[in-house]
């Protein structure tokens, strides 16, 4: 009788140090540092792109790119160049807004567009991985 209690006490163990686990991988995703309300106007002869950065530590710094596809999403090109503003290296939450001269890097934009900013967190030395944000439009 003593060996099936053995048995059933490592199984509950088990059960209860799976259910652990998941939740603190839950607990990661749900804080994870992230890129939302991505979205762009015409700015001149460029596009102002708008995009909100959130839960990113105090200490730390997203590197961010910026990309564009004009194929609904299907291929992206860049990351672009032509860029100004909160791009590359930048630090804190909040609204931010880059601006793209697309007519000095490719010229003319058409199809179904959908921009996409990519990037990584740093902190303290060491990288992680930045929730991507997109937004598509069509022209």
């Amino acid at each position: 009788m003593d060996v099936f209690t053995g048995k059933r006490q490592v199984r509950m163990m088990r059960r209860v140090t799976f259910i652990w686990i998941l939740f603190f991988l839950i607990g990661l995703q749900l804080y994870a540092q992230r890129i939302s309300n991505v979205r762009f106007e015409p700015f001149g002869r460029a596009i102002r792109i708008h995009y909100t950065l959130s839960r990113l530590p105090f200490d730390s710094f997203a590197a961010l790119n910026l990309f564009v596809s004009t194929n609904g999403g299907e291929s992206f090109i860049g990351p672009l160049v032509q860029v100004q503003g909160e791009i590359g290296k930048v630090a804190g939450n909040g609204e931010k807004s880059v601006v793209w001269q697309v007519m000095d890097e490719i010229g003319r934009l058409e199809g179904q567009i959908v921009f996409e900013l990519r990037g990584e967190v740093w902190t303290g030395g060491t990288m992680g991985r930045l929730c991507e944000g997109k937004n598509e439009f069509f022209i």
